[in-house]
């Protein structure tokens, strides 16, 4: 894990490459500083990490670029998991997912579904729907295992840890502040619902 002072570089480094890019009028390289920064953003300064990645999309949009427009989706899905929105999560998620879908005849989105699938089960867990949460992990892990790109196995296979982890506990969330946190409880986890990722791509 990066220490403190490597991110405040990292920072500073895509903040004049922004500015640079802002200056000379290129939206392709505004959008991959914008994108860079949001993630250095989202753990702990929620607003800019939103406005860098709404205006990521908003380049991507106006560009027809499908692949970013997916991707960046899911940035501001995972964003709102992480600080409790759970509707705004699910409806990014959802609007990265149809656009994946759309270009399905293409090889791209694949990778997008999967990570899609891996997002989506941390809403579920944001929830405490943990059947719910497990399908979709395991949805996740099915479509990369079609790629021939595992990097992001590990991470989805540590979110399945996770999962059961919290499931067999039995907990539930409490809400600190603008984040969520788990406390144990005795109820029973929610039933799987279906997961609604595409069924005419590779899994």
């Amino acid at each position: 894990m990066w220490e403190r002072s490597q991110w405040v570089a990292y920072r500073q480094v895509n903040q004049r490459y922004l500015e640079a890019a802002v200056a000379r009028g290129d939206l392709a390289a505004e959008a991959q500083a914008r994108s860079r920064l949001g993630w250095v953003s989202v753990e702990e300064i929620y607003e800019e990490a939103r406005a860098n990645f709404q205006r990521v999309k908003d380049i991507c949009d106006s560009s027809a670029n499908a692949p970013d427009g997916v991707r960046v989706r899911r940035h501001l899905g995972v964003l709102y998991t992480k600080w409790g929105d759970l509707t705004l999560a699910k409806r990014y998620l959802h609007e990265a997912e149809t656009i994946a879908c759309a270009n399905g005849q293409e090889e791209w989105p694949t990778m997008h579904l999967a990570l899609i699938a891996h997002a989506q089960a941390g809403v579920f867990m944001k929830s405490c729907d943990f059947a719910s949460a497990l399908s979709y992990a395991d949805q996740a892990q099915a479509i990369l295992r079609t790629t021939n790109n595992l990097e992001s196995l590990p991470m989805i296979q540590l979110r399945q840890g996770d999962i059961l982890y919290l499931q067999k506990g039995r907990w539930k969330r409490k809400q600190f502040g603008a984040r969520l946190h788990y406390t144990a409880v005795t109820t029973t986890p929610k039933s799987a619902s279906s997961p609604g990722l595409c069924n005419d791509l590779p899994r």
